[in-house]
């Protein structure tokens, strides 16, 4: 359901359609020959959620008081797990790779990356990407996630995940590659 990959162009895969995202944010559907040299990819099935209570603001990567960072509660008791994740409901501010949006609705889609892991899987901490909902003329808008702030009736829903596939390429082009 959720994927990230480590080029410049995030990529989400939601309900078997794969999107893209254009420098402006519009999300559009990926190309079927896309490839990418790196990708995390999980069949997300919640096991905790969390919804936020009335008069409550929770943030990803928020630095404003008063703002409850939704990292503490993704990754409550879990920090040495891959922790895939979704947030929806309606962002009074979220600040994508191409811009900022205010009050949208919308889904972010992430995983949150162990410190042992990051020299297998990126930088330790958060990698998420946000979708939002169609507008009237199907239009959807996202990307890369640099922060947000979800208010009132918002739904955080994760998981730990115990797995982890590992898969690199054979042959002799592989074995010739320096890799530091």
């Amino acid at each position: 359901m959720c994927a990230s990959s480590a080029e410049s162009q995030p990529l989400l895969l939601l309900n078997r359609k794969t999107w893209t995202f254009d420098s402006d944010g519009t999300a559009k559907e990926a190309a079927a020959t896309l490839r990418v040299p790196f990708v995390m990819v999980t069949d997300f099935r919640a096991q905790h959620a969390y919804t936020i209570a009335n008069g409550e603001t929770m943030g990803l990567r928020g630095e404003r008081k008063g703002v409850r960072d939704m990292q503490d509660i993704i990754s409550q008791n879990a920090r040495n797990d891959f922790i895939p994740f979704t947030v929806t409901g309606l962002f009074s501010e979220i600040e994508v790779a191409s811009g900022c949006l205010s009050n949208t609705a919308g889904t972010i889609f992430g995983i949150s990356i162990p410190m042992w892991a990051k020299g297998i899987s990126g930088p330790a901490g958060l990698r998420s990407v946000f979708i939002s909902d169609a507008d009237k003329e199907g239009k959807r808008e996202g990307g890369e996630i640099v922060r947000s702030e979800l208010v009132e009736g918002g739904r955080i829903e994760w998981s730990a995940s115990g797995h982890l596939h590992v898969g690199m390429p054979r042959g002799k082009a592989w074995e010739s590659l320096e890799m530091v």
